[in-house]
């Protein structure tokens, strides 16, 4: 049997062939069929029937669709060499775009391991997903930006066997209508930070940030976790969702969770960023942190952020050079511990301020010189330095867990300054922890102690008792303190219990704990002097 029509290597068929299925080259087609004398042949049985090659060029979806490969509905495969690109539009503005596939059948068949393949790109030109044949994985995929194109390529081979010919694909397109939480955000010469971590990402809200910066400043986004697949990130260019869209490809291959920030920046000082949780991927433990400035640094101060992922591993010789400079120095920490806190040591002692948290608010200032006395466990992921340095000075960081109990020791000279996990912070929760400070190298004329209050108690009710070890000397309780309120008394132990209700930024303990001059009388077995804080505190947020 002799077919004309076909590939010129598949015309001439003799005794037994398999089950195949057959392109034409041409829309005709013409068979000889010839049979010798011999029995036992049983002849042949073919159908034929046509298959559209025609890609789609797209779909505008407004409601609800399919998109299917070419001949899918009516055919039992899909044409050789096809490369088809449809794309698919949707109004980004009000919805999101749900990909189902319902179906996915490639050909197996192949020379040489080049088989055919369907992939899904976003408007970032990222690849969603690519799919061989015998794929087997996720088959719903999310969009939040049009158009998505789906690209489909089917290699140039004209004869499969029948089990492997494929029939191509099948995707449901469904409209989702987005739910934005919006804030607005306007930076002033007095507030360009904002920190945008901690968001609900499984609530399949989107979050949006209208970015107003300072004039003649643009806008910056500082990266902190990983993101692919997880969190959509959609920055606009602009002051509304018309503006262009800022290339994101970059936080699908790396996003540097140990070291200078990962940044996107727009072209002037208005952004609409979105961020969404990956309703096909995103789980109880994904989490995302970032933050957004107007402030560019100048080159000569090297990176403005620089952020740790890893707890107890400590970022050394960050350089702070330049002329009025600011460096952040952040910890991601995902569990949102209360406890967590940082730690802060300098090589130099230079003119600086140091502020706690994400902020340059002088309420915040801990330190003017990165030699002044501060506290070492700062419960906050964010501290903000300003500086001009012409030395090669340079600042390094830790971050931890408290277990509990803090313990801090001071000679004479000395002072010890406490902060408690709930303050700078909003939306705290009931609050307990503990510190102790113990004073060394005393005489056997005591001095007592002095406790000294940096800043409003807000809620915060505490009890000071002061003992000589065992035995009590002064107990007396306060409750919403007051900034430069001092307490002093004789006695080498200080027990401070402080309850906060928790709330918000006015909460918190900032204390100072300096020698006193009482002239206490002490016998020569009791030389020194212990401090203990016991503070109760639970779960906050930071903002």
């Amino acid at each position: 049997m002799s077919i004309d029509g076909l590939t010129d290597d598949q015309q001439i068929y003799q005794g037994f062939q398999y089950s195949s299925l057959y392109f034409t080259k041409s829309e005709q087609l013409s068979f000889l069929f010839s049979s010798d004398p011999l029995v036992g042949g049983t002849g042949f049985k073919a159908s034929l029937e046509h298959i559209d090659c025609t890609c789609s060029a797209g779909l505008v979806l407004v409601k609800n669709n399919v998109l299917t490969s070419p001949g899918y509905s009516n055919s039992i495969s899909y044409c050789p060499d096809l490369f088809c690109t449809p794309k698919i539009d949707f109004q980004d503005d009000l919805y999101d775009l749900q990909m189902v596939f319902t179906d996915v059948n490639l050909r197996s068949y192949s020379l040489n391991n080049d088989t055919d393949s369907l992939t899904v790109f976003d408007a970032y030109d990222h690849t969603v997903v690519q799919m061989a044949p015998s794929y087997f994985g996720f088959m719903t995929f999310w969009a939040t930006v049009s158009p998505v194109r789906v690209q489909f390529v089917s290699k140039v081979l004209t004869a499969f066997p029948l089990n492997m010919i494929g029939r191509g694909y099948s995707m449901n397109l469904n409209l989702v209508k987005k739910h934005i939480v919006s804030e607005k955000i306007t930076f002033t010469d007095t507030n360009f930070f904002k920190d945008i971590s901690k968001l609900d990402l499984s609530s399949n809200d989107t979050f949006e940030f209208v970015v107003t910066g300072r004039a003649e400043t643009q806008i910056f986004v500082y990266f902190f976790t990983k993101t692919t697949n997880q969190v959509f990130i959609d920055i606009f260019d602009g002051d509304s969702m018309d503006a262009a869209r800022i290339d994101n490809k970059a936080l699908y291959s790396n996003v540097l969770e140990n070291g200078p920030s990962m940044t996107l920046s727009t072209s002037s000082n208005k952004a609409v960023i979105h961020i969404r949780g990956n309703p096909a991927f995103v789980g109880t433990n994904t989490d995302f942190q970032a933050m957004i400035t107007d402030l560019k640094p100048e080159e000569s101060c090297g990176p403005l952020v620089y952020s740790m992922r890893n707890a107890k591993e400590q970022y050394k010789h960050i350089p702070l050079q330049g002329t009025n400079c600011y460096k952040i120095l952040h910890f991601a920490d995902s569990s949102y511990t209360p406890s967590a806190f940082m730690s802060v040591k300098f090589s130099d002692n230079l003119p600086l301020n140091l502020f706690y948290g994400l902020t340059t608010s002088t309420d915040y200032l801990l330190a003017k010189y990165s030699h002044d006395p501060r506290p070492e466990d700062l419960f906050t992921n964010y501290m903000v330095l300003q500086y001009s340095s012409s030395i090669a000075a340079t600042v390094e960081f830790f971050w931890d867990t408290s277990s509990g109990l803090i313990a801090r020791t001071m000679q004479p000279s000395q002072t010890v300054m406490l902060v408690s996990d709930d303050y700078g912070k909003s939306n705290t929760s009931q609050t307990i922890q503990q510190f102790s400070v113990q004073l060394e190298g005393e005489s056997n004329v005591q001095t007592g102690l002095t406790c000294e209050f940096l800043a409003d108690s807000g809620l915060g009710t505490s009890t000071l008792t002061w003992s000589d070890y065992n035995n009590q000397i002064k107990h007396e309780r306060f409750s919403n303190a007051k900034k430069s309120q001092t307490f002093s008394s004789c006695g080498n132990i200080l027990l401070v219990d402080y309850t906060s209700p928790g709330g918000g930024r006015d909460n918190g303990l900032y204390l100072k704990i300096t020698r006193a001059d009482l002239r206490c009388s002490l016998s020569p077995s009791h030389l020194s002097i212990f401090v203990l804080l016991s503070i109760s505190v639970g779960s906050l947020f930071f903002i």
